[in-house]
């Protein structure tokens, strides 16, 4: 049995016998096209690879054999993957909220260009060059990325400590002890050695806040919106000039939102994958949810972007920080307490000038 991801990709959903399953099965062949009627919108929808030659499905996953004369199976798949039939399938979709679906009687009526087999095989190796290119400027990235978190770290006499495995018993001294659970005293064993600067807690350089969501009940709140609005999952890294949502002045006077001025910095205290732990700085004048850790108001000693730049390279740690046995969280009082070496002004301003300069590299890349 298949199921299909976001981005088209196949993945086994184990070895199971047709008594083991509710309801009926189908089977898919290779180089056949499978979507899922909940989530064709997502961009679950693909066709079935060489090395799957036979696979089963439920209901939810209507299966097309491709009539191979007039298409290919990957042309077909990367047509229903472009912003244009995205919004077509997405106006098909109907049903209870919640378990919405595009049904296969919709699908089937949704006109497409086709052109010659070999104009088709051409958009598919174009698009396959692409995908080398992208995977290739990615890598280039994330080395560069993690030379300027070297960078930094070095600068500031920072020493990483290298991974060692956790043992089966250990010991750490009380005055030591920072929160309670294994891993974090594990953690608090294994942190990096001190700086050679002084260090300052985040709540002592400058000031936090947060922000709110004001209620999704009142949709004039949002399509009528003027001040900029951010999510956490807008909170990627790099510099905010504009967000996907915007709010009213009475969505921001009837919740606990807050408008914030340029120049701030956010760290997203909640978010799935990836996002818990990143951080942003505002180029706009904005207001945030309640998953965002405002800093801003910063002592005269503190050069902004300096404590951004190693807040992000100290990504690994703040994640580390999190709690919860579901979806660990930050939240403000670790982050307040979180602490950064504070070289002299200059000095700070010196990191970020050459910092600047490795980023601007990277987004030339």
């Amino acid at each position: 049995m298949i199921t299909i991801r976001f981005d088209g990709e196949m993945e086994l959903r184990g070895n199971k016998t047709g008594k083991d399953v509710k309801g009926k099965l189908y089977l898919a062949h290779a180089g056949d096209v499978v979507y899922s009627k909940i989530d064709v919108r997502n961009g679950a929808i693909g066709s079935v690879p060489e090395i799957l030659p036979t696979v089963a499905v439920t209901s939810e996953f209507p299966v097309y054999e491709v009539c191979k004369n007039v298409a290919l199976p990957m042309y077909i798949q990367l047509l229903f993957w472009t912003v244009f039939f995205r919004r077509t399938i997405n106006s098909m979709i109907s049903g209870a909220s919640g378990r919405k679906r595009v049904q296969p009687t919709q699908l089937v009526d949704v006109e497409v260009p086709l052109p010659p087999l070999h104009v088709q095989q051409a958009i598919i190796d174009r698009w396959q060059q692409a995908q080398m290119e992208i995977a290739a400027a990615k890598e280039s990235m994330v080395s560069l990325e993690k030379q300027i978190q070297d960078f930094i770290q070095n600068k500031l006499g920072i020493a990483t400590n290298l991974f060692r495995a956790k043992p089966r018993a250990f010991a750490l001294q009380w005055h030591k002890l920072e929160r309670w659970g294994v891993e974090m005293c594990w953690k608090t064993m294994n942190k990096p050695t001190d700086s050679t600067f002084s260090k300052a807690r985040i709540k002592d350089i400058c000031r936090m806040g947060s922000g709110g969501t004001p209620s999704r009940n009142i949709p004039a709140y949002y399509v009528e919106g003027e001040i900029p609005w951010v999510k956490t999952t807008e909170v990627k890294n790099g510099v905010i000039t504009s967000t996907e949502e915007k709010i009213t002045l009475s969505a921001l006077k009837n919740s606990s939102a807050k408008l914030y001025p340029s120049g701030i910095l956010i760290v997203a205290m909640y978010g799935q994958g990836v996002t818990r732990g990143r951080t942003a700085k505002l180029a706009i004048e904005a207001a945030t949810n309640q998953a965002c850790c405002v800093l801003y108001d910063f002592s005269p000693n503190v050069e902004p972007d300096f404590l951004w730049f190693y807040l992000m390279s100290e990504y690994e740690n703040l994640r580390g920080m999190a709690s919860g046995n579901n979806q660990p969280n930050l939240n403000a009082e670790m982050i307040a307490n979180y602490e950064v070496p504070l070289p002299p002004l200059e000095f700070q301003k010196d990191l970020v000038k050459e910092v600047q300069m490795r980023r601007a590299s990277i987004k030339a890349t």
